[in-house]
């Protein structure tokens, strides 16, 4: 939707598409479109029909049973896009050959099964007229109007939006009908019903759009309310890009549209069944679709997005994982990228079973590092050390994880594994520990002066504090990188403590396993801010205890360290 600098990545689609073509646009009274035909609009643009998603997979059978849906997509393109389907939520399955789609007699388009003699999808609007027809638009709207008064029209599927955000198509409010144009994501690459994440206006009221959990209230991304040229939290949408944007909110109506400048492109925005935003263009030759745009941009700060039991880590080649003792639920169904169901325990907990507290089993705890509790985990004000708060999680089964440590800070990993460490937090104890030269690429060491190095990592360190009354001003930062300011301290006045250990505050996560022995309470890790954005420096936090209850088990994190290198837990 934006400015086209973002690395280029090719994303396959791999649905059947059909073959013939009606030559028209148009349904009429008695006219029925079968399901091996498809109408083209007038431009030849967009076409519409019926299609399957590609179920050839090892964990599909030769014999199953493929499932058909009504769509629109790309017409002049090899690779099949859809940019609306009507029947997401109910295929047809087995009865293609005698499936068509037709106005029915109450003059509605339908969907009709001759086998079953029964209507699979239906327009369902109120309709007055004597006759009615169809047309798909050069736009990609498909419209059922009235057949004598082209500009009375019943109903159109720009209102009924299913994963894409379509060009010239309205998404918004309805204020007089209440009709609220919502995107849902697909729950598989091979099935689009209705999956996890939905964007829509923010319910509050704000002149914003939200990314959440659908059917809840949780929020993992806005897009900052309008401010009259883009969203505040879209800079990238100013200046030259390749779309008019336009926010419109009057008494009747309250919407976001885009469209296209450069109108021999194509290109489509749509969420992810990952729960991500993605803008696609077109490569005419490469004859591939390239990402151009992404939001959030880092994966792992969206919501559950690798479901139960795992950990998300960005730079790793597989983003999603399981954590220690847990297995793939449905590798079938992570293929296909639907990783709702998550990760299962290898080996059930003693805890609940034949009647036993919590401290009459087996089950012990293992850390965790670099994971983070939610906000909303309960917090045991009694639990004073470590091995209290342990104590306070054994004692309820239903308690899976505890975190020990300063509250609503995420947990750096300082195990020697594979995993890098948070950089800015990397930066700040090399700085510590005078090893600059240590941050840089090897590539760069001869052609770097160390003094300029040093004093641009000190800055970064100073601009990215939680605290945003210790961060500098951009006056202080330019005469710091020019060198008016040779010798400065990173501080907090709020703190009564030393300055000389800055990122020591105690803080780590611990998950119940029945297989590793129990954690030592002396563990120490530095502590990351929300979101990956800053950090405290100088500050002593109070230790406490954080216990959080999970009716289906799993240890949940609120995405509250965005780093690439970061690696998060996934609810349960």
């Amino acid at each position: 939707m934006l400015r086209t600098f973002i690395i280029l990545v090719p994303l396959l689609f791999s649905i059947h598409s059909p073959a013939c073509s009606a030559a028209t646009d148009t349904i009429s009274a008695g006219e029925a479109l079968p399901k091996d035909e498809k109408l083209v609009s007038r431009n030849g643009r967009f076409a519409l029909g019926f299609f399957h998603p590609d179920t050839d997979s090892k964990f599909f059978p030769r014999h199953t049973l493929k499932h058909w849906y009504l769509g629109i997509w790309f017409d002049k393109i090899p690779v099949l896009t859809p940019i609306w389907i009507a029947n997401r939520e109910n295929p047809i399955v087995g009865h293609h050959r005698v499936t068509k789609l037709t106005i029915a007699s109450d003059g509605n388009l339908a969907i009709f099964n001759q086998a079953t003699r029964s209507t699979v999808w239906s327009t369902h609007a109120s309709i007055t007229a004597k006759k009615t027809m169809v047309v798909l638009q050069d736009n990609g709207n498909l419209i059922l109007r009235d057949a004598s008064n082209s500009s009375n029209v019943l109903w159109q599927s720009f209102d009924y939006p299913t994963d894409v955000m379509l060009i010239g198509a309205k998404f918004g409010l309805d204020k007089v009908t209440g009709l609220n144009r919502v995107i849902v994501s697909k729950k598989s690459l091979a099935d689009p019903a209705a999956g996890l994440y939905c964007l829509e206006l923010d319910p509050t009221g704000a002149n914003q759009y939200v990314l959440e959990f659908c059917n809840s209230s949780i929020v993992y991304w806005s897009t900052g309310e309008w401010n009259g040229q883009f969203f505040n939290s879209i800079p990238e949408m100013s200046g030259r890009t390749l779309f008019d944007f336009k926010f419109i909110n009057n008494n009747q109506e309250k919407y976001f549209v885009f469209n296209l400048l450069e109108k021999d492109l194509i290109t489509v925005c749509f969420l992810d069944i990952s729960g991500q935003m993605k803008q696609l263009l077109w490569l005419e030759n490469k004859q591939e679709w390239a990402t151009i745009y992404t939001l959030p941009k880092d994966l792992c700060d969206i919501y559950a997005t690798c479901g139960p039991f795992t950990v998300c880590n960005s730079n790793a080649l597989q983003v999603c994982d399981c954590i220690k003792g847990f297995s793939v639920r449905s590798p079938k169904d992570w293929e296909l990228e639907d990783r709702a169901g998550g990760c299962i325990r290898n080996t059930p907990l003693d805890c609940g079973t034949k009647n036993q507290s919590r401290t009459a089993t087996t089950d012990k705890f293992y850390s965790l590092p670099g994971i983070g509790l939610p906000t909303e985990a309960n917090i045991i004000e009694a639990a004073r050390t470590a091995d209290q708060c342990a104590l306070a999680c054994q004692n309820n089964c239903s308690c899976t994880a505890y975190s020990y440590g300063r509250r609503n800070s995420c947990k750096q990993d300082t195990s020697d594994d594979d995993h890098a460490a948070y950089f800015p937090v990397q930066v700040a104890n090399e700085l510590l520990e005078g090893d600059v030269r240590s941050l840089l690429d090897n590539k760069l060491l001869d052609d770097v002066n160390l003094d300029e190095a040093e004093r641009i990592s000190k800055v970064a360190c100073w601009c990215v504090q939680e605290n945003e009354s210790n961060r500098p001003t951009m006056g202080e930062v330019v005469q710091i990188l020019e060198g008016s300011i040779e010798n400065f301290t990173v501080s907090n006045q709020n703190s009564t403590e030393a300055k000389s250990e800055p990122f020591r505050p105690r803080s780590v996560t611990f998950v119940q396993t029945t297989a590793s022995p129990a954690p030592t309470s002396s563990m120490i890790v530095p502590s990351q801010s929300r979101f990956g954005q800053g950090f405290e420096i100088g500050l002593a936090f109070p230790a406490r205890c954080h216990q959080k209850i999970f009716p289906l088990g799993g240890v949940q994190s609120e995405n509250q360290c965005a780093s690439k290198t970061e690696r998060h837990l996934t609810p349960g």
